[in-house]
Formats: C-alpha cells, structure tokens, sequence
C-alpha cells in the first residue's frame, strides 16, 4: 500500500491540475492570451 500511495497522490494531483485548468479556461476564455500579449508588449 505504501508503495501505491505515492503514484495515487501523483495522479490525484495532475487531473486536479487538468481540470483545475479546464475550469478556469471556461471561466476566463483568452485570460493567459491577455497574460502573453501584455509580456509581449
């Protein structure tokens, strides 16, 4: 069981991640395309 933890913790941390990402994509469509144009400039 130990040593099934870790791998479990890993996957659990990148769908929340993805989806995390996911979510705040819908909720600010374009947000990181303002976040690049206003480093570019």
């Amino acid at each position: 069981m130990r040593a099934k933890l870790p791998w479990t913790v890993f996957a659990l941390l990148i769908s929340l991640s993805l989806v995390g990402a996911g979510i705040m994509g819908l909720a600010y469509p374009g947000a990181g395309f303002r976040i690049s144009r206003s480093r570019d400039a």
